[in-house]
């Protein structure tokens, strides 16, 4: 099953940049920030994995090519703001 994303039209490469089961889940919920109440625990965790997901993604992009993902992933993140 493909998914087309923009950031998969303007890297075609990226799709096998990011699994969809990616294996770092675990990870991420442990270092992320802890918090008792559950809609903080999520905003932490879902900032800690948008950070996690960004640096890993931008060091195998060419210098050129991380200001256009920056710019996608600003604007993907503004078009669906929390809730």
């Amino acid at each position: 099953m493909s998914h087309t994303t923009p950031l998969s039209i303007s890297f075609p490469f990226a799709s096998f940049t990011f699994p969809f089961d990616f294996p770092s889940r675990s990870y991420c919920i442990d270092k992320s920030d802890k918090a008792d109440d559950v809609p903080t625990r999520l905003q932490l965790l879902s900032s800690f994995v948008t950070r996690f997901i960004f640096n890993n993604v931008s060091r195998g992009l060419f210098e050129e090519h991380k200001l256009l993902y920056s710019f996608l992933v600003t604007t993907s993140i503004l078009r669906h703001p929390s809730r």
